[in-house]
C-alpha cells in the first residue's frame, strides 16, 4: 500500500495497437508478486514491503476517512455513507489495501479497494495482470452484489476511462450472454471500448493460468466487471482537486483554531500509522485520534444530540445548589470543600481512563448539585453529559442502560 508519490513516466504501448494514453504513467510502486495476486496466506509488514511517509494509498484512505467524519456518501458504494475503513486486510481479502464498509442501517455495501496510482491495463504488463488476478480472487471469495471491488487511480487517463465504460456496460446486464450481445452490436460502442474489453479478456486469461475456455473467461470477465469500479482520484500533483475538496468538506468539522486543510493533513499522517498497524477505523476512533483538530460535536447525529441536550436542560433545572429560601435571610449553600476537591480528582481520573464513576447517597443530600459544580473545573478537552435519573420526576427522567464520561484522550461514549 506504500506506493510513493512520484513523477509520472510513460505507459508502455499496448500489444493490440491501441494508442497508449500519454497521461497514464507506468505503475512505479506496484506490490510484490504474491501480494498483488492475492495468493498470500499471511499478512506482511508495510514497513518491510515499502517505505514510510504519505503515499498515494494513504491519500486515497484519507478520502474515505474524511467521509466518516463528514457523513459523506460514496457513489461507488450505492451512495451510502462510509462507516468503517480497514487497512491491510490480507489474508482474509486478496484485495487488501483498504476495506471500506458503508451503510445507512438498512443497506450495507462493502468495497475492497486496490490503490494503484498508475496501472496499465494491457496483457504485457505483469503487475497489472496480477492485480486483475487479485480482483478475480476477491469476487470469487465474496460472491455477492453487496461486496464490490475498486481500483483507485491517480486521476484519469483515456485507458482508465475506457475500462470504466466497460464496467458500466457490464453492470447494466444480468448475465454474460446479454453483456456480450450488447458489445457485439455494430456501432453501439466505440472501437477503443471494444479493444479495451479485448485486452481485459486477455488479461483474465493470463491471470487464471489454466485451461480456461473462452466461455469461462467471458463469464469471469462479466462477474468482475459488473462489480468493479475505477476511481480516478485527483489527490497528487499535478492535479490535486479531490484532495482540496476533502479539505473543504472538513472545514465543517474543524475546531475553531484550525481549518479543513489542517484536519486533512493530520488524517493523512494518521493513515500512515493505520496502514502500518493494519488498523480498523470508525468514527469513535477518528474522534479520539483527531480530538485536537476537530469539533467532535459537529460529527455527531444532530437529532439524537438535540434530544440529549434538551434532556440535560431539564435535568439541570431540577437540581438545587442551595437549601432553604428567602424567608429567613436567603438560601444557604454548604461548602463541602474537601468533597468538591475529591470529586474533581475522581472525575478526572474516570474520564482519563475511560471508566465509570458512581456517586451514591441518600436522596436530597446534594449528589447532583455537587457533581454539576465540578464540571466547570474539569480541563477544556473533557466532554461531559449530565443525566438526572430521578424516578420520582417523570419529566426529567430518561432511562439509560449506561452513561460514560471521557476526555479527548480516552474512549469516548459521546
Amino acid at each position: 500500500m506504500n506506493e510513493p508519490i512520484a513523477p509520472d513516466d510513460p505507459v508502455e504501448p499496448e500489444a493490440t495497437g491501441t494508442p497508449a494514453s500519454t497521461s497514464a504513467p507506468q505503475d512505479a510502486g506496484a506490490k510484490s508478486d504474491t501480494q498483488a495476486a492475492g495468493n498470500a496466506e499471511r499478512g506482511s509488514s508495510t514497513y518491510a514491503t515499502g517505505g514510510g511517509g504519505v503515499s498515494f494509498a494513504h491519500r486515497v484512505a484519507t478520502v474515505y476517512l474524511a467521509s466518516i467524519l463528514t457523513g459523506g456518501r460514496r457513489a461507488e458504494a450505492s451512495e451510502l455513507p462510509v462507516r468503517k475503513v480497514s487497512f491491510q486486510t490480507s489474508p482474509a481479502h486478496p484485495v487488501d489495501d483498504l476495506l471500506v464498509e458503508c451503510g445507512d442501517g438498512a443497506t450495507e455495501v462493502t468495497l475492497a479497494v486496490a490503490c494503484r496510482a498508475t496501472p496499465n491495463f494491457v496483457q504485457s504488463n505483469d503487475e497489472t495482470v496480477k492485480l486483475v488476478g487479485s480482483l478475480l480472487a476477491e469476487v470469487a471469495r465474496f460472491d455477492t452484489d453487496s461486496h464490490q471491488v475498486a481500483i483507485a487511480t491517480a486521476g484519469w487517463s483515456t485507458q482508465w476511462e475506457q475500462l470504466a465504460t466497460v464496467c458500466d456496460i457490464a453492470r447494466a446486464h444480468a448475465g454474460p450472454e446479454s453483456f456480450q450481445a450488447s458489445m457485439d452490436v455494430e456501432g453501439r460502442w466505440s472501437k477503443p471500448v471494444h479493444e479495451r474489453l479485448g485486452q481485459f479478456l486477455k488479461m483474465i486469461e493470463k491471470a487464471v493460468e489454466d485451461e480456461t475456455s473462452d466461455e469461462e473467461v467471458r463469464q469471469l470477465a462479466w462477474r468482475l466487471l459488473g462489480r468493479l469500479h475505477i476511481l480516478g482520484l485527483a489527490v497528487q500533483s499535478p492535479d490535486g482537486g479531490d484532495r482540496t475538496a476533502v479539505a473543504t468538506s472538513l472545514d465543517g468539522v474543524a475546531s475553531a483554531s484550525v481549518d479543513g486543510t489542517v484536519v486533512r493533513d493530520r488524517i493523512e499522517v494518521e493513515a500512515t500509522r493505520y496502514d502500518a498497524t493494519g488498523a480498523v477505523v470508525d468514527l469513535n476512533l477518528l474522534r479520539r485520534d483527531l480530538h485536537v483538530v476537530i469539533d467532535a460535536a459537529k460529527t455527531r447525529s444532530r437529532h439524537a444530540w438535540t434530544v440529549v441536550t434538551e434532556h440535560r436542560k431539564l435535568a439541570v433545572a431540577g437540581v438545587r445548589t442551595a437549601i432553604g429560601d428567602g424567608s429567613s435571610g436567603g438560601p444557604v449553600e454548604i461548602a463541602l470543600t474537601d468533597r468538591r476537591q475529591q470529586l474533581t480528582a475522581a472525575l478526572r481520573e474516570a474520564g482519563t481512563r475511560g471508566s465509570a464513576l458512581l456517586i451514591s447517597g441518600e436522596s436530597g443530600t446534594g449528589k447532583s448539585a455537587l457533581t454539576l459544580l465540578r464540571f466547570p473545573r474539569l480541563p477544556g478537552d473533557f466532554q461531559t453529559r449530565f443525566y438526572h435519573a430521578n424516578r420520582g420526576r417523570k419529566s426529567s427522567w430518561l432511562p439509560l442502560r449506561s452513561t460514560r464520561m471521557s476526555c479527548g484522550n480516552g474512549p469516548c461514549g459521546c
